[in-house]
């Protein structure tokens, strides 16, 4: 299982963005989850909304996942929140691979 949460965020908070990431990489990590961060390349948003969005991945099981869900990450989107409000938007979605 795959949580997705894709974070739109203003490009004046970039750096103080990417800090944040990496201590919620290092806090999933610390839980087994297998992180990833990803730019996305949206380009009517990045021209239009001047938005840089990112992707961070979190693979685990679904149990692990779902513990995830439950804490520590509200507690961290909360601090997210705190720290930039409307400047960085994150949307979470479960994510599972289709065999074909």
């Amino acid at each position: 299982m795959i949580l997705n949460t894709t974070f739109h965020i203003d490009p004046q908070i970039k750096d103080e963005f990417l800090l944040w990431a990496a201590d919620y990489m290092r806090q999933a990590t610390e839980k087994e989850l297998k992180p990833r961060l990803m730019l996305v390349h949206l380009p009517v948003m990045e021209h239009e909304h001047e938005c840089l969005s990112y992707a961070l991945h979190l693979e685990g099981s679904d149990r692990q996942i779902a513990a995830w869900e439950d804490n520590p990450q509200p507690q961290l989107l909360r601090a997210l929140a705190d720290a930039f409000g409307q400047r960085a938007l994150p949307v979470s979605v479960r994510l599972q691979e289709v065999e074909l």
